[in-house]
């Protein structure tokens, strides 16, 4: 979308715009948190037997039926074996799982939806009580527009990476105790324990060095002054405490461990600590849902804690869904203003007629946001073609034959999926290579179209894998990057009102809204 700003004193009367969406967005939240007692509903029909294959890289997705049917194999066995469940005893282990899930959230399940509604009803009712603002879109001159805007884009983009955290941190809140906890399958403490012994090995190796780097010749003159700024630096009493407490702090394969852990001064009870970093996560990633902006130190706070539970999760956050996480996150800290939370930060800079319009979404960020993408789904590809794996390669073709039976969690259309013809399968094969290896170049394209068109159907892939099994938030956090494929003009023409409203509906951008619809704004294609 190209933005054309007439010429002209006119503006737009200011008016109180009430964005009942943000209030939407958290009911969402609510019933969505609501679900999992229902979840186990779906499943229906007659018992018939399920074969799952389970090797000890699936237990962090299991349930506990599944586990205790499984109850001789050790973590760290690496060999596979089948075991056999009803679906009467899936749907007995789901209802147990919601039963605790509520219990510990503390509210009961009528409650949450209550609020939900009431969150939805008020706003609806009342539109002028939730988030009002005034609001004031004066006309401006933008000399040469030629290039398409992402305002609205990066609203959706940080609402959708919003949904993502919290589902990331619902998750962390509810497990990590169990998993990394003070009596967890593999404790936080046994990692920074660990780190720290690292530490003080590498600190007294180099003290020892120190005693013998003083009787290095460093020659004379300039070189000398040189090397004896460069000592007194390293070994200032920052440069030390840095080394000491951070750097040399290493896991086994020598990288520092960013984590707020190391703040606790009781390793032995680091529940608290889980808990009130899940908790902060929530409500940070609430703020960006509910509000359609962030700004750097917000989504700094969210990098921070999702480092810190990758830092010490050990096996049950080495999936590639954890860093996939961060480095999005790390991307979109360079999107956002450092302190403003305005979606439209920069729109009016003045009120005279040579005002120019809004500070454009970073280009560079946007490229990088894409080749993100781009090397996600080529790797995803290439990792299939290159394997052992003949089921991947032309000839066969057989590997969805087995996909749906084999995932680790399937879900109610999944059998619908699994059943279907065999030339079926070996199409949706050849269509996972075009998605995976081809699609991901329209990414890159110059044209405005085929970036679109590349967007759209890693979007209409991912909601397709959605649809048939359950990849944690792999699917869901591919989705997010894909937005920046569309920009404002698309989102305008081709979502409905409703959906507009609901997707970036912010008193800012309600006003831009308007102010396009006035003519104020020409949105040229």
């Amino acid at each position: 979308m190209m933005i054309r700003i007439s010429r002209g004193p006119q503006a737009i009367a200011p008016r109180r715009i009430g964005s009942f969406f943000p209030s939407v967005w958290i009911a969402i939240v609510l019933i969505v948190i609501s679900l999992p007692n229902n979840a186990a509903n779906a499943f229906s029909g007659p018992v018939k037997p399920i074969r799952i294959r389970i090797t000890s890289e699936d237990f962090s997705m299991r349930t506990p039926t599944e586990i205790t049917s499984c109850q001789t194999k050790r973590l760290d066995s690496f060999s596979t074996e089948r075991i056999s469940f009803s679906k009467t005893q899936l749907k007995n282990s789901m209802r147990t799982l919601g039963y605790r899930f509520r219990r510990r959230l503390q509210m009961p399940l009528q409650k949450i939806r209550l609020l939900a509604f009431a969150s939805v009803l008020l706003s609806a009712l009342c539109p002028k009580m939730a988030f009002a603002t005034s609001s004031k879109i004066t006309t401006a001159t933008l000399s040469s527009p030629t290039q398409p805007s992402y305002h609205l884009t990066r609203i959706l983009f940080l609402r959708l990476l919003a949904v993502v955290y919290t589902s990331a941190f619902s998750v962390a809140k509810f497990q990590n105790k169990g998993l990394i906890g003070d009596r967890g399958i593999t404790p936080a403490k046994r990692i920074l324990d660990e780190a720290q012994k690292v530490g003080e090995a590498r600190s007294a190796r180099r003290k020892e060095w120190v005693k013998q780097r003083a009787k290095y010749d460093n020659g004379s003159g300039a070189k000398k002054k040189f090397h004896d700024l460069k000592n007194k630096l390293s070994d200032s009493k920052f440069a030390e405490l840095f080394r000491d407490k951070f750097w040399y702090r290493q896991d086994r394969a020598g990288r520092p461990l960013p984590t707020l852990l190391w703040l606790a001064r009781d390793r032995d009870n680091l529940n608290p600590w889980l808990d009130g970093l899940a908790n902060v996560g929530l409500f940070l990633s609430t703020v960006v849902l509910a509000s359609g902006s962030a700004n750097v130190f917000l989504l700094l706070g969210l990098y921070v804690i999702q480092r810190t539970f990758m830092s010490v999760g050990g096996p049950w956050y080495g999936y590639g869904w954890e860093p996939q996480l961060a480095e999005l996150t790390f991307h979109a800290l360079f999107l956002v203003p450092l302190f403003s939370m305005d979606p439209f930060f920069g729109w009016i800079r003045s009120n005279t007629s040579s005002s120019v319009g809004p500070f454009p979404v970073p280009k560079l960020v946007i490229w990088a946001v894409r080749w993100y993408l781009f090397k996600i789904m080529i790797g995803a590809g290439l990792i299939k073609i290159k394997s052992s794996d003949p089921k991947w390669k032309p000839g066969n073709m057989s590997a969805m034959y087995y996909f749906y039976e084999t995932q680790p969690v399937p879900n109610p259309f999944t059998k619908y999926f699994h059943f279907m013809p065999k030339w079926w399968h070996r199409f949706e094969v050849w269509s996972n290579h075009f998605v995976e290896l081809v699609a991901p170049f329209l990414l890159l394209m110059p044209s405005r179209q085929l970036r679109q068109t590349g967007g759209l159907i890693q979007i209409m892939f991912q909601v397709i894998l959605i649809s048939s099994g359950n990849l944690s938030f792999l699917n869901w956090l591919t989705i997010v990057p894909a937005i920046f494929c569309l920009d404002d003009a698309f989102l305008m023409n081709n979502l409905p009102p409703i959906v507009r409203s609901l997707t970036f509906g912010t008193p800012s951008s309600q006003s831009y809204v308007q102010c396009i619809s006035s003519g104020a704004v020409e949105m040229a294609r």
